[in-house]
């Protein structure tokens, strides 16, 4: 379900307690209905709860049996789904282009007999929208009228008979010009997929600042390319500048669109500097205004509304978070204003029930309801129930200190040359040595393939006999180091570490080449060897993200990863849907077939498009399908050849259509990857703002907890959770509601210290745990750095 503008909260003591199949067990009495009662404040208490966590408003179940098992079962096909939508948009990219349809049905030959295009699409098409219309019923089984109550599941539900009629017309008529299935479904990925239209939600807010930008620039465009015409008129020395790029005032527009881009600097201003020196004073203004001063304005005004746009997004869902929890905690109180301990753990149990959400082990809900209760009463009261979504963001993993191995082989670890031998593979000095053969290994595989390189380096043959003897040397080596780190550490403490995985990926493909390549028959490509060698060398480099400079980059890096893959996703939407248009404009107007009336078109409107010679020209880069469209707006985002480009398609039709491609720059390079510049502007800020807090650390005011600390269970924040052991605490990244990590653990293990309606003996209690925890942690370590602690072993118990 989609979120909704509306609704609000239900009030337990107005509403009808019992509806359907629950009304019938109330006829037991009154201890029956009272559970009912229970039951389903629990239910809807949870729905609130889970809706809080995402800060969104939405349906909930109808109170029926019936009614919850479909939703489970929605809930289950969820993934599905998502799939099955996924793959009616990727459907386009088989289909048989309607151009060809077309000049098939005018009695032509069929210019797209080619076993790319399937024929099975009606059959496809139909199982798709059959899987699609089948999750809306199950929506609407479970939700009753409250799944068509948001907007955006009124469009989906539209969409979809949209998307029927479209069929039903497409196949059940003799002749049709065009499909509107390309659009429609784009469209409903769009509205369904939430990463998608969130996204689109950004953007929307910013194309009024935007639009405002590009209004204004087009004005000083125009003005431009007035000014040009009356410069460069016939009348001047410079005529062969009118002739080339102002005969009139559209084209003078486009040239200097164009000139923007940089792409034809300084091919269009040579001419008129050749006759007239002073006439680059009209080019270095335009330059120095629009280029320099323009774009990077554009590039402010989206850095500033996309900001703007997230602090109103992240206000909007705060809201609707104590929204969510205020109606939660009505459902959840029996009168007495609290809500007990018990209560609070079976909320956490239902929602285990819900797939959106992470499963919390006992243990884990143990500490999450320790970490709610500031106060430490053994009851949550409406105060402390408004941090729960903040705590639920934190994850829980137990540190155990007894190996795997020691487990197993208890005398065998009691041993001292095997304790040393531990110390020793988790120690600097075996890392320092995996390093160095790491780097040996790189030097001997770049100079053995000096001749791919360009460089001459003599007895590569000798070396080729070292690297074919050393190979299986190191594959044995780094298959050892492998399965030492798993046995000494256990498998999931190996595993967690994204180092870890690689380097296992790399090993295991190397040895598996190896064995592949000598066995008889086998693949025999030796080439095959050398890849996974290369991604060996790569390993030499990984203690280069330890250094400062690497670091920022890798860590700004590895953040960007979550915004940039939604970012991608729009791009897709956009890069689709323009592909689509493209289809219907310029399908069949770009080939290498001579008797095309396009064909003298091209070669005298658009020589550099149509190149003499087939290798360099761009009769490739068409819109003759969807996956050939799809190529051609990805060439279009680069720019370079932008112009070129565009000509030969300006060519065959009209140079109205240039605003096809304007548009396309303004959105796909101007605003989207503006968008990503300034998410990864954000998030190098966030890096080295959170680096100067840790720099500088108490002395500044702030806590010493980070994100991610380790902590005995037994006392969290001064409760008692009846738990053993050692835990990792671990704030969450790429939360639905951002917060600030250490913020977050702060208020978390530091809560009763700055909680304002705690008493004094409980702030000093909550002090007195926070001193704890940074002792311990000072003890102990993180896994951030382990310098103090040489070998520390994890079991996650989370099923």
């Amino acid at each position: 379900m989609q979120d909704l503008e509306g609704g609000g909260g239900h009030d337990p003591n107005t509403e009808p307690l019992l509806t359907g199949e629950d009304a019938e067990s109330a006829d037991g009495g009154a201890g029956s209905a009272a559970k009912s009662l229970a039951r389903r404040g629990l239910h809807k208490a949870s729905r609130f709860v889970e809706d809080a966590f995402f800060g969104v408003k939405r349906a909930h179940p109808l109170e029926t049996r019936a009614a919850r098992r479909w939703h489970r079962v929605a809930a289950k096909a969820r993934g599905p789904m998502v799939a099955a939508l996924w793959g009616y948009v990727l459907l386009t990219l088989f289909e048989r282009p309607q151009w060809c349809i077309r000049s098939r049905q005018m009695g032509h030959q069929d210019p797209c007999a080619d076993p790319k295009y399937p024929t099975f699409d009606l059959a496809s098409e139909l199982l798709f929208l059959a899987l699609l219309v089948g999750q809306l019923g199950v929506e609407y089984m479970s939700f009753g009228r409250g799944a068509f109550e948001g907007r955006l599941d009124r469009l989906f539900a539209g969409l979809l008979a949209l998307a029927l009629a479209d069929l039903v017309y497409a196949y059940c008529t003799p002749y049709s010009w065009t499909r509107l299935a390309p659009f429609v479904r784009i469209a409903l990925l769009a509205v369904r997929h939430k990463e998608i239209h969130g996204q689109l939600e950004v953007m929307y807010r910013i194309l009024p600042a935007f639009g405002s930008i590009s209004a204004l620039f087009a004005l000083f465009v125009l003005l431009y390319a007035w000014c040009g015409c009356i410069l460069f008129s016939r009348d001047e020395a410079s005529g062969i500048e009118d002739a080339l790029f102002f005969p009139n005032l559209w084209e003078g527009m486009w040239t200097l669109v164009v000139l923007t881009t940089t792409n034809n600097s300084p091919d269009m201003i040579m001419p008129a500097y050749s006759s007239n020196r002073m006439s680059i004073l009209y080019y270095m203004t335009f330059l120095l205004l629009a280029y320099f001063f323009g774009l990077n304005m554009i590039t402010a005004i989206i850095y500033k509304e996309y900001n703007r746009g997230r602090e109103l997004n992240s206000m909007k869902r705060l809201a609707r978070r104590e929204e969510n929890l205020r109606e939660a905690f009505r459902w959840l109180d029996d009168g007495t204003g609290i809500v007990s301990a018990e209560r609070m753990m079976e909320v956490f149990v239902e929602l285990n029930k819900t797939t959106e959400m992470e499963h919390i082990a006992e243990d884990h809900a143990k500490l999450l309801f320790a970490a709610v209760d500031v106060d430490g009463d053994g009851a949550v009261t409406q105060e402390e129930f408004m941090s729960v979504c903040d705590v639920l963001q934190v994850r829980f993993v137990e540190v155990k200190t007894s190996a795997p191995f020691e487990v197993r082989f208890p005398s065998m670890h009691r041993l001292s040359w095997f304790r040393h031998f531990c110390a020793f593979i988790n120690g600097r000095v075996f890392d320092s040595i995996i390093d160095a053969v790491l780097l040996m290994n790189a030097v001997v595989f770049v100079m053995e393939s000096s001749r791919p390189l360009g460089w001459d380096v003599p007895d590569t043959g000798k070396l080729s006999i070292i690297s074919g003897w050393a190979e299986p040397c190191l594959s044995i080596l780094f298959v050892a180091e492998a399965i030492a780190k798993v046995c000494i550490n256990g498998w999931l403490a190996y595993w967690r570490k994204l180092r870890n995985k690689f380097d296992l990926a790399v090993t295991t493909g190397t040895v598996a080449a190896t064995v592949v390549l000598h066995v008889p028959g086998a693949y025999g490509n030796a080439k095959l060897i050398q890849w996974f060698q290369a991604c060996r060398a790569l390993r030499a480099v990984r203690h280069l993200a330890s250094c400062k400079g690497f670091k920022a980059i890798c860590s700004t890096f590895a953040k960007v990863l979550g915004p940039a893959s939604r970012l991608l996703k729009v791009l897709f939407v956009l890069v689709f849907l323009f592909s689509a248009l493209g289809v219907e404009i310029f399908g069949g107007r770009i080939n290498r077939d001579p008797e095309s009336p396009y064909k003298d078109l091209l070669e005298r409107k658009a020589p550099g498009f149509a190149h003499p010679s087939p290798k360099f020209d761009f009769l490739p880069v068409n819109f003759n399908d969807m996956p050939s469209g799809m190529v051609t707006m990805f060439m279009l985002l680069v720019v370079n050849n932008w112009d070129v480009l565009v000509s030969g398609f300006v060519a065959v039709t009209s140079p109205w259509f240039r605003i096809f491609f304007v548009a396309f720059h303004f959105l796909g390079v101007l605003l989207c990857l503006n968008l990503a510049t300034s998410f990864i502007i954000d998030i190098a800020i966030e890096y080295y703002s959170l680096e100067d807090r840790c720099r500088n650390g108490p002395e500044a005011g702030g806590a010493a907890l980070g994100n991610e600390i380790v902590f005995e269970a037994r006392c969290v924040a001064g409760t008692d959770t009846g738990l053993g052991g050692t835990y990792r605490a671990t704030a969450m990244p790429n939360m639905p509601i951002a917060q600030d990590a250490r913020d977050l653990m702060n208020r978390i293990f530091q809560g009763r210290a700055n909680w304002s309606g705690a008493s004094s003996s409980r702030q000093d209690s909550g002090e007195s745990t926070a001193r704890e925890v940074l002792s311990h942690l000072q003890s102990i370590g993180s896994d951030i750095d382990r310098r103090n602690l040489p070998v520390v072993y994890e079991q996650d118990d989370r099923p």
